[in-house]
């Protein structure tokens, strides 16, 4: 997954990132990877 395409608002998780069938994952898949978030 390409984090640098994401715009603010956005988030990425585990659940997204579209590994494979050969790949397992042993984590909750909706571990949040990224996120986007303005600062103020």
């Amino acid at each position: 997954a390409d984090v640098s395409k994401l715009k603010l608002g956005d988030s990425l998780y585990v659940k997204d990132l579209n590994l494979g069938k050969d790949i397992t994952v042993v984590s909750d898949t909706e571990d949040l990877v990224a996120s986007v978030a303005a600062l103020v």
